[in-house]
């Protein structure tokens, strides 16, 4: 999976995103292989030896979403704020699915509400995250022509 990242690394550095590799544990305070940082254009990595070949997809896809345009936005506030279409579409698809039932029971007490209550929308961005990366990572072991990959990637919409 080194050729998918490299690839993957090079569409975000056009777009001046950063990727920093080291010890999360001790950055973090928790044990995780990758983490965004949307305003200030990071991944942050586990070291090489610590991840797996999920880890930068998954990351490149929650820099994808964003770049989107898309932020999860309250009833009230989406006739002001509309939603990128693609974004909405891809939400309320997911989350009618057992792979969002699986990620929800999986960060449902990571991600909550100062009320306590799972924050179901960022859930939610996590696993579209997730099967956004899932899902590149299946294309990219199938399609034997690489440029075609990378073009089809570049060519992608963005807000």
């Amino acid at each position: 999976m080194k050729d998918l990242e490299k690839i993957l690394r090079g569409i975000l550095e056009k777009y001046h995103f950063e990727t920093i590799e080291g010890d999360l544990r001790e950055a973090f305070g928790e044990d995780t292989l990758g983490a965004f940082d949307a305003l200030q254009k990071i991944i942050y990595l586990a070291n090489e030896g610590d991840r797996n070949a999920l880890t930068y997809p998954e990351e490149f896809a929650h820099a994808f979403i964003k770049m989107m345009g898309a932020t999860y936005r309250r009833e009230e506030n989406r006739e002001r704020f509309p939603e990128n279409k693609l974004y909405s579409e891809l939400r309320d698809l997911l989350a009618q699915t057992e792979f969002y039932k699986e990620v929800y029971e999986q960060y449902k007490d990571v991600y909550k509400f100062e009320n306590g209550k799972p924050d179901t929308p960022r859930i939610l961005e996590e696993a579209m995250g997730k099967a956004l990366a899932l899902s590149l990572v299946k294309k990219f072991e199938a399609k034997k022509d690489k440029k075609f990959f990378v073009e089809t990637l570049e060519r992608l919409p963005r807000h």
